[in-house]
């Protein structure tokens, strides 16, 4: 599944189909790049399907293998996070209605549980996927173009609400130059 989030709410996208065949990675890489790219994503955050206990199974080292794949073709920082119950948390959110729409696909809304879990965890703890052969200093993703993601909800909404108001007074001292009040906007519309 494919979701999509700017560190807040994750929405769903759609399902990339991949038959588990490594001679299949490469497709998908690039399918899964050009959604990213298309998206204006700054990162991807792919699941690791880890057992309940935590180890790794036949899943998670075919899910490694396709991230190495991923992060040979994409030119944003790949990392994996922990999926684990993310399926069953998907099935339980569509069945109650709860962050899920119709039309949408388990596995859509699983990414978007993945990403939320991503964002409101310990987000450093992910694993970074470096495409083997790259020197370090292309690997590793530089600050200046893909910034941290925040470490908690309260961290995004803080910094959400600290555009805004910085946004409406920058608005507020040019009001000849574009920035108008509801006052202006409503005389305008008469």
């Amino acid at each position: 599944g494919v979701a999509l989030s700017s560190g807040f709410s994750p929405i769903p996208l759609t399902v990339v189909s991949c038959n588990g065949s490594k001679e299949d990675f490469p497709q998908v890489a690039s399918q899964i790049c050009r959604i990213a790219l298309g998206e204006g994503a700054s990162q991807i955050v792919l699941g690791l399907p880890l057992n309940s206990s935590g180890g790794e199974g036949e899943q998670a080292v075919v899910t490694r293998e396709f991230a190495s794949s991923l992060a040979c073709a994409s030119q944003l920082p790949v990392f994996l996070w922990d999926e684990r119950f993310s399926s069953a948390e998907a099935s339980m959110r569509m069945n109650s209605g709860r962050g899920a729409s119709a039309g949408q696909t388990i596995d859509a809304v699983a990414a978007a549980i993945i990403l939320e879990e991503f964002f409101a965890g310990e987000w450093a703890t992910a694993e970074s996927i470096c495409a083997p052969g790259r020197p370090a200093e292309e690997r590793a993703p530089t600050t200046s173009t893909h910034q941290p993601p925040p470490s908690s909800y309260s961290d995004i909404r803080r910094q959400m609400q600290e555009r805004a108001v910085e946004q409406q007074r920058t608005a507020l001292q040019r009001p000849g130059k574009g920035g108008s009040t509801r006052a202006g906007r409503r005389a305008k519309r008469r």
